[in-house]
């Protein structure tokens, strides 16, 4: 059977026989000693030798020549060695080539022995040597205001482990609190004159600077400013201030990226998709709130709707006004103002909810401490909504979570009586967690029961129907029940305190 090549083998034998080839020439070449080789050698040495005979017949003494800069604040040298029998180059001849040149400041005497010595030893020419300097004049500082370096700095841009950019949470503004610094007094710096190599003084110039000036919302603190206030750092044609309502001129998007101000913020276009702002104060967008989550402190007013797309969350600590809230979670302290509707929404207020005269609410939950006023609830297709009035929403959601949170640790109880009853053996494994499970069951029970008691605020509320209330609506006031079972025209739904029951009453 035919063997097959090893090309790696082959390979390397070829190389290591490149290797000796080349010592072998190198060997031959290095060894000739032909007739016609030596005869080369023997008339190149008698030439060179001649030519060197010849060069010291001649005698020529070491010199230095000296030439000064157009501004007169540099002294050149080139040095050229002695030939034949000629002297050395001496110090007393560059010293008196300096005096004749008129050269008195800034000579480097070192530099100059160092290359004089050089030249003669090595005999070889040295140029262009800088043997004496002129100072420069120092510029006169005025007294000016330094911004802090980190106000003025782009923020450094965060990847996650992938190494992607969220580019939403980039942003083109600079936040401050009360009391950082943001510019540092510097005094003025006094200028220096400068002097030629030939002595003479060169006047200084005063520096160009660009005035910083403080304004709005800074106080100077010794040599420093430093905000007055929280808000938003700027700095525009050489002012600098703190802005306590932060303005966007145009759409919170890419450009903007997310916003987080201490202070209100004013938006004059529209919040886009997928973008957060965060706000102590109050919002007051004039476009459409497109919102991905949205919070503040204290009021939110939206020229135009609330769009949430099933996703987008808002909480506020005031009061809302919108023209409409669609696909979104809203959650008010105070209380919310609609103009036209509220479609698939689940909307929370410890205020009231007031709708003008043709508004709707179809579809989603209502939960108002203080009751509801609206144009027109559910529609003739039926879809399911809900109101709920009377009672603190945020209350009931924490009974909902103990509920949720009862039922899953009494579902692994369960389990793990069922595990210890199958297999007695394993009981002192699981007693430990067994008595942990029912010591939270226990407590979160009694959590509950503080709750319940705190969960009905007002038996006074109402839903107030201004036109039509369609079958299938839902409505609750303080945890009492009423189904709408057909059409209703301006009607009043109410909780008869007596009886514990919902009623119903015509508008007057």
């Amino acid at each position: 059977m035919k063997k097959e090549k090893d090309y790696i083998v082959e390979d390397l034998i070829r190389s290591v026989g490149t290797i000796l080839d080349d010592i072998q020439s190198v060997a031959l070449e290095v060894g000739e000693t032909t007739g016609s080789r030596k005869r080369i050698e023997n008339e190149m040495q008698k030439k060179e030798f001649e030519e060197l005979a010849l060069e010291e017949q001649i005698s020529v003494d070491g010199m230095a020549e000296i030439r000064i800069s157009k501004d007169d604040m540099q002294a050149i040298a080139d040095f050229y060695p002695p030939r034949g029998a000629g002297g050395d180059i001496t110090e007393e001849d560059v010293t008196d080539k300096l005096s004749q040149y008129g050269v008195v400041h800034g000579i480097e005497w070192e530099t100059i022995r160092n290359e004089i010595r050089r030249c003669n030893d090595e005999q070889v020419q040295i140029s262009g040597v800088i043997i004496a300097r002129g100072t420069k004049p120092v510029e006169e500082i005025p007294k000016q205001y330094v911004i802090e370096g980190g106000l003025k700095k782009k923020k450094s841009i965060q990847r996650d482990e992938n190494e992607r950019i969220d580019f939403k949470k980039l942003t083109s503004y600079t936040l401050v609190s009360k009391g950082d610094v943001l510019a540092k007094v510097v005094p003025k710096k006094e200028g220096v004159l400068g002097k030629t190599v030939k002595g003479e003084l060169v006047p200084y110039k005063k520096a160009s600077v660009v005035q910083k000036r403080p304004g709005k919302n800074t106080a100077v603190e010794g040599e420093v400013i430093v905000a007055a206030a929280d808000g938003r750092f700027e700095l525009w044609n050489n002012h600098f201030w703190v802005h306590e309502v932060f303005e966007v001129y145009g759409d919170v998007d890419y450009h903007t990226g997310n916003i987080e101000f201490p202070g209100d913020i004013i938006i004059h276009g529209r919040v886009n998709d997928g973008f957060t702002v965060d706000a102590e104060g109050s919002i007051n967008c004039k476009g459409t709130l497109d919102a991905s989550k949205v919070t503040c402190k204290r009021d939110l007013l939206v020229n135009r709707g609330i769009i949430g797309r099933k996703k987008g969350t808002i909480y506020v600590g005031g009061e809302i006004r919108a023209k409409y809230i669609e696909n979104s979670y809203v959650e008010a302290d105070g209380p919310i103002y609609i103009e036209t509707g509220i479609l698939h929404s689940i909307v929370s207020t410890r205020g009231r909810l007031e709708m003008a005269k043709r508004s709707i609410i179809a579809g989603g939950k209502i939960y108002s401490q203080n009751g509801v006023q609206a144009g027109q609830i559910g529609t003739k297709m039926g879809i399911k909504t809900e109101i709920h009035c009377g009672i603190d929403h945020k209350v009931q959601q924490n009974l909902e979570w103990i509920r949720d949170k009862s039922v899953a640790l009494a579902t692994k109880l369960g389990q793990i009586e069922g595990r210890i009853k199958a297999e007695p053996e394993k009981a002192a494994m699981l007693d430990e967690t067994k008595r942990k499970i029912k010591e939270y069951i226990h407590k979160l029970n009694g959590t509950a029961k503080k709750l319940v008691v705190q969960l009905d605020k007002n038996k006074k509320a109402e839903v107030v129907v201004l036109g039509t209330v369609f079958p299938g609506v839902y409505i609750e006031i303080c945890r009492k029940p009423y189904v709408v079972t057909h059409e209703i025209e301006g009607v009043r739904f109410f909780l008869d305190r007596e009886r514990g029951t919902v009623d119903v009453e015509p508008l007057l």
